[in-house]
């Protein structure tokens, strides 16, 4: 394995930090990393060794969810694909299929990368209340 110089890797970081924001959600890391001529697991380890580079790839992903939520109303509010017989015309069941496939995705992808704000709500409520006794027994032996 060939260490990459230090002008290069820098490079390369800033590269990977600004297309990872503005990919679109089918470009994975991968090739975000192959585009800037690093390998995903290199980038990654870089990502483990430096606390800095850590925050802001986790700042860049979190703007990648974000830009994925706003395509989420992009798509939904995109004018209906109509299909005309000789009858009618009627909203094509297949777009709309398409896109709750497209917009379920980037829901998945958003609670999985941002849990914290699009995750499932996970509630531990406890109702009823808790009952404790005691005696104490004190007569001599």
């Amino acid at each position: 394995m060939t260490a990459i110089p230090a002008d290069k890797k820098a490079v390369a970081i800033e590269q990977i930090l600004e297309a990872i924001p503005s990919a679109p959600p089918t470009l994975g890391l991968r090739k975000i990393c192959e585009d800037a001529g690093v390998k995903a697991p290199t980038f990654l380890l870089w990502v483990d060794q430096d606390k800095d580079l850590a925050e802001r790839y986790a700042r860049a992903m979190a703007f990648r969810v974000e830009a994925d939520v706003d395509r989420i109303n992009e798509i939904s509010m995109a004018p209906a694909v109509t299909v005309s017989t000789e009858f009618s015309e009627h909203v094509d069941a297949g777009d709309v299929a398409l896109r709750r496939l497209q917009i379920d995705s980037l829901k998945w992808l958003a609670a999985k990368r941002l849990p914290k704000k699009y995750g499932d709500k996970v509630g531990l409520e406890h109702s009823g209340g808790v009952g404790m006794s005691f005696s104490v027994d004190l007569t001599p032996p």
